[in-house]
């Protein structure tokens, strides 16, 4: 990775006028006004819960260093996919494995506008760079398609980024990357289309990117199809390097 130490300088979308505290602060009282029900079980009083929080599986170590997915034995450091296809990002990481009050949490926060959630698990995904001790310029959330985002009303990736960029003190740059291309759901092709799928999906801002070190965001990583695809596109308009984070990762 570039270690050089690189300014922020282009016109990003700006880091709102709040601090992290107060962002917490908020969403603390919404839960008291308002109280929330548990994302991954329903239990009221929660936005997730202390039993939905221990069925949670971790992902901290015997991970492959490149795309993070857990490493069956110990003989090579790099899972079998990053082995055969080496992807162009540096390093993808993920909260925890993709399963149980987990899934149905991420499930909610997408389609069914939990913004609580995300706030919860975007601090997750803070707490998890802080320990990775990352540097980064700027955050781009993977961008939607502007159907996709119209139907939705929102974009997720987004949602997950800002309390990571409260957390950090790095902008936000949503005009960083678009998605010019409304492809066909990932998570509804087998591995070897999500590769194809992507090609060329994306755009990149070169006055924007370049020279900068970017973190990529996103609430699943499965093949890293969609992270390999934006990075693609971010390395050839000159970006120092690309990282990535997820909330939760299917484990294949």
């Amino acid at each position: 990775m570039d270690k050089t130490s690189l300014s922020s300088t282009a016109t990003n979308r700006p880091i709102p006028l709040i601090n992290a505290s107060l962002y917490r602060t908020f969403w603390q009282v919404l839960d008291w006004i308002y109280p929330p029900l548990c994302a991954g079980c329903g239990k009221e009083g929660y936005r997730f819960c202390p039993a939905c929080e221990e069925s949670i599986s971790y992902l901290i170590s015997n991970l492959c260093t490149t795309c993070g997915q857990p490493l069956l034995g110990r003989g090579s450091s790099l899972c079998k996919s990053c082995l055969e296809n080496p992807p162009v990002f540096h390093a993808i990481r993920s909260v925890a494995v993709y399963e149980n009050s987990i899934r149905e949490a991420l499930l909610k926060m997408k389609f069914h506008q939990d913004f609580g959630i995300s706030e919860y698990f975007g601090y997750k995904c803070a707490e998890l760079l802080v320990t990775l001790n990352w540097k980064f310029d700027l955050i781009i959330p993977i961008p939607l398609s502007k159907q996709r985002r119209k139907f939705r009303g929102f974009n997720q990736a987004y949602r997950l980024a800002l309390p990571i960029s409260l957390t950090f003190a790095k902008p936000i740059c949503e005009n960083g990357l678009v998605r010019n291309i409304d492809t066909q759901i990932q998570a509804d092709l087998p591995r070897e289309k999500r590769l194809i799928n992507v090609n060329g999906a994306f755009l990149a801002n070169q006055d924007l990117v370049q020279g900068k070190r970017i973190l990529l965001v996103d609430d699943i990583a499965t093949t890293s199809a969609t992270m390999n695809g934006c990075s693609t596109e971010l390395l050839a308009k000159h970006a120092a390097c690309v990282m990535g984070i997820t909330v939760a990762r299917a484990v294949l």
